[in-house]
């Protein structure tokens, strides 16, 4: 009788264990992550020719970004070394290439894109600001993300 105690009053700790490990998991990844911009965000905003929903990953030496796309999911990885690297080309019509980098907090990324004749920059900037939204501003348009709400993680795919 009282090994029977002993055992489901052992269990009992063992998953509460569990428990307490998946929770300080949880914190720890939130709070050490290489950056707060990491997730999935829902745009607020129109403006722009980002998708309505992304997902972010962004580390010391590339960012990723994952978004629903013609049925399916597209990924974009942009290297964060500063250096020019070819992004897009069709051949005798264009050429787009970027450049990437973190100032402080800041994502910057520059695109140019090259047509026969015509040579234009654009340059966007992917700031966390106070109130926890996500701003892209650029020379074309600036928009604003939210965070998906946990909750909705079970109920809603992310890209």
């Amino acid at each position: 009788m009282i090994a029977n105690h002993l055992k489901s009053r052992s269990r009992g700790i063992q998953s509460g264990t569990v428990l307490l490990l998946l929770a300080l998991t949880i914190v720890g990844y939130r709070h050490f992550r290489v950056s707060q911009i990491d997730g999935t965000w829902w745009k607020l905003q129109e403006k722009g020719d980002l998708p309505d929903e992304m997902t972010l990953r962004l580390t010391k030496r590339e960012f990723v970004m994952r978004f629903w796309k013609d049925g399916g999911v597209e990924q974009v990885t942009l290297l964060l070394d500063a250096n020019e690297h070819p992004f897009e080309k069709i051949a005798g019509v264009m050429s787009e290439t970027y450049r990437a980098r973190l100032n402080g907090e800041t994502l910057v990324i520059t695109k140019r894109l090259r047509t026969p004749g015509v040579t234009g920059e654009i340059t966007e900037r992917w700031l966390l600001a106070s109130n926890g939204q996500l701003k892209v501003s650029s020379v074309s348009a600036d928009s604003t993300f939210r965070r998906k709400p946990l909750l909705s993680y079970l109920f809603h795919a992310s890209p």
